[in-house]
């Protein structure tokens, strides 16, 4: 497929789409927090919602270690990020269509690190 030039004008500034988790990663995030982020996904800008649900224990390769459990929350698709509440690594994510069409489930091998 030829590639083909975008032009968008946002309202405000926006991310783009391919970098939710890492923007998601950089929020303050706390008990209760929630915002709602514009991003740019292919010709359009879409508002995606962020919200901590709750926090939790993970056991990993390496330990047990406390994260929030976070949903963003877009047009056709829903995230689950559980996000390690000190060094904020990702320690697993959820990603699946509204749907039902899809679904992956990301756990991180922190033996590699």
């Amino acid at each position: 497929a030829a590639a083909r030039a975008i032009d968008i004008v946002t309202p405000t500034p926006a991310f783009s789409t391919t970098s939710d988790d890492i923007v998601t990663q950089s929020l303050p995030l706390a008990m209760g927090y929630h915002v709602v982020i514009p991003f740019v996904a292919e010709d359009r800008v879409e508002y995606d919602t962020v919200k901590v649900q709750r926090s939790e224990d993970v056991r990993t390769a390496t330990g047990v270690r406390a994260a929030w459990v976070v949903t963003l929350a877009e047009p056709n698709t829903t995230e689950l990020l559980w996000i390690d509440r000190i060094d904020r690594h990702v320690l697993r994510h959820v990603y699946a269509s509204k749907s039902g069409q899809y679904r992956y489930d990301l756990v991180a091998d922190e033996s590699r690190s």
